[in-house]
């Protein structure tokens, strides 16, 4: 008797086990089946969206100065830190003329960004990149120190990861032509020095934090100095100092001394990253 009701027991339970699992995917299936579904736009594609900013681009082109940007491409794709589909106009390059930037979605994935200049009412293109993709944002930073604000292209990361890079393309005097600036996305975490008007980065990698200053010539990037710190693991770290890319000395101290041994320009980039990373581990 006592086998027969604990038979009985058990096939209850694998019975009551199966019909938690069948629940459980049917749940799974319908959760996962309203991604972006769940949205007003039932049909979202580039080409609908594109024609939108042209059509505005058309409407107020006779202006001078102009923004707007069209977000549900953007939504649409989840590309939360997007504004693909956008146009600003205005003197973004040129004390003297007015320009539009434009940053459009091609297909899924790819963008094209195009810079125009008014003359005499006329816009013409003077220049195109159309090997974006579409989950950047368009920025405007002067980042060569010109007092003008030149085209920035930021790469979404993660908001985890605090290699930020950059695609960066600048106007020459005339304003006539823009051209991208080489290199620049290859640095990471770039910040302008307003005291020296040159570019700080930041990086890490493992135990090895990397310091550089950068500055702008042209449309290139000219490496003016690094210092590589490696921590020991031992409360020790050594100090690298690089200069036109030769090794210049080292030196041996303590974690809690490295800020000190810093050149002035790489304290405040250094200092920040060293106290996160003892937050972190405390």
């Amino acid at each position: 008797m006592k086998h027969s009701t604990f038979l009985i027991l058990y096939l209850l339970f694998i019975y009551s086990c199966n019909n938690s699992e069948r629940s459980d995917t049917t749940s799974n299936k319908s959760d996962t089946s309203v991604v972006r579904k769940d949205t007003v736009h039932e049909n979202v594609d580039a080409v609908t969206e594109r024609n939108k900013i042209i059509a505005y681009f058309e409407k107020h082109k006779h202006e001078d100065t102009f923004d707007t940007t069209d977000v549900v491409y953007a939504k649409w794709w989840g590309l939360w830190q997007s504004n693909v589909n956008s146009v600003t106009a205005g003197h973004l390059f040129s004390r003297q003329h007015i320009h539009a930037a434009i940053y459009l979605p091609i297909t899924e994935g790819k963008a094209i960004v195009r810079v125009y200049i008014k003359t005499n009412n006329e816009w013409a293109a003077i220049f195109t990149d159309s090997t974006l993709s579409d989950n950047m944002d368009m920025t405007f930073t002067d980042w060569n120190g010109d007092g003008i604000k030149d085209l920035c292209l930021a790469n979404s990361m993660s908001v985890m990861d605090i290699d930020q890079t950059y695609k960066v393309y600048v106007a020459d005097s005339s304003g006539l032509h823009i051209q991208e600036v080489e290199g620049f996305e290859e640095l990471r975490s770039p910040e302008r020095d307003v005291a020296s008007g040159h570019i700080i980065t930041e990086n890490e990698y493992n135990s090895t934090e990397t310091l550089g200053e950068y500055s702008i010539i042209g449309t290139k990037i000219i490496k003016i100095s690094e210092v590589v710190i490696n921590d020991n693991g031992d409360g020790t770290c050594i100090i690298s100092f690089i200069q036109n890319n030769k090794r210049q000395k080292e030196i041996k101290t303590s974690d809690s001394n490295v800020t000190k041994y810093l050149p002035a320009i790489f304290r405040k980039r250094a200092s920040t990253i060293r106290k996160n990373n003892g937050d972190r581990q405390m």
